[in-house]
């Protein structure tokens, strides 16, 4: 895969340079709506990111969360634009929320993200599908 045509789909199969699926937090936790939880647990278990042509992206990123002896499981998934500069790329989502900034290099794209919202940050690594 060359830099110059990104365009395709981009499996993720790491976090924190550790195969899926993988555990990114396990400890107790207080939510901004006040619900509060003595051992609450993420796990990630899949996810892709679509690169299209005119500079359209989708992220989807799958995960289980259990507290309680309760398990969901769901999807963190956001649309924007994309933009590829050398070996980075700059991702800003729809929702105005700001943007991320990552690397594209022989495939594959890292990302710094943070979907606890707790302030830690974990690098999910993507890695395209022919």
């Amino acid at each position: 895969r060359n830099n110059e045509n990104p365009v395709g789909t981009f499996a993720l199969f790491q976090v924190g340079q550790k195969n899926i699926p993988k555990v990114i937090f396990r400890g107790p936790i207080t939510f901004p709506g006040g619900a509060s939880y003595d051992e609450f647990v993420v796990t990630i278990t899949g996810g892709e990111m679509i690169l299209q042509e005119n500079g359209d992206i989708h992220i989807a990123i799958d995960y289980k969360a259990a507290a309680d002896g309760n398990e969901v499981s769901g999807t963190n998934s956001q649309n924007g634009t994309y933009e590829i500069d050398g070996n980075q790329i700059s991702i800003w989502g729809d929702q105005g929320d700001g943007g991320v900034e990552g690397t594209y290099r022989n495939g594959v794209i890292t990302l710094d993200l943070d979907l606890v919202g707790n302030g830690e940050l974990q690098t999910y690594t993507f890695r395209y599908v022919p």
